[in-house]
């Protein structure tokens, strides 16, 4: 009796290790599979400003971020200026760099062995969010800034001038001037 209960554990215990050596086995075969499969492409739960990129090559990432945030960059937003609400359109001034956003999603989560394990594993993969990359087109800018200015009261610094020998101090006007850099980040927020 004794030697076929210390049998049959024997076979369970071998059983179960044949078993996990192939639960193993399979996972690593899988995760494999997957590494091969996103090996250039971006990997799942790659997002840009709401475009979800994974799973594509660079070239289809390029492609989709150029359509999807090209259309919105064209939509006009309502910008507000002091008291005064204006609409613009991004584009004018922003410029999508889908070629570099598209290679920096390929890039986004592998960092290490692990981290790629992690991104690969339907699971437990985590949502990467990514900023597009935005270009200032400066002659663009420069030239909304001055269709911006031209709707706005424009101030004017107050002036000393001679009337003969007496001073005649012009008044200082209110007006508004945009500061370039803020207005642009909330341009590119607002169409992104």
């Amino acid at each position: 009796g004794v030697s076929r209960r210390r049998r049959g554990e024997g076979r369970r215990v071998r059983n179960v290790a044949v078993l996990l050596v192939a639960l193993v086995a399979g996972a690593a075969g899988a995760l494999g599979v997957r590494w091969w499969q996103y090996d250039e492409h971006v990997l799942p739960g790659v997002q840009v400003a709401g475009v979800d990129l994974g799973g594509m090559s660079a070239g289809r990432a390029e492609e989709a971020l150029a359509l999807e945030l090209g259309e919105q960059l064209e939509r006009r937003v309502t910008v507000r200026v002091r008291d005064r609400l204006v609409q613009v359109r991004p584009s004018a001034s922003l410029r999508l760099d889908a070629a570099t956003t598209a290679a920096a999603a390929v890039e986004a989560g592998r960092g290490s062995f692990w981290q790629q394990v992690r991104s690969l594993v339907p699971v437990i993969a985590p949502d990467r969010v990514l900023q597009p990359v935005v270009r200032i087109d400066a002659a663009g800018a420069a030239g909304a800034m001055r269709r911006l200015g031209r709707s706005l009261p424009t101030p004017r610094a107050a002036t000393v001038r001679m009337d003969g020998v007496e001073p005649v101090v012009v008044a200082s006007k209110r007006g508004v001037r945009v500061a370039r850099p803020p207005f642009l980040e909330r341009l590119r927020t607002s169409a992104l």
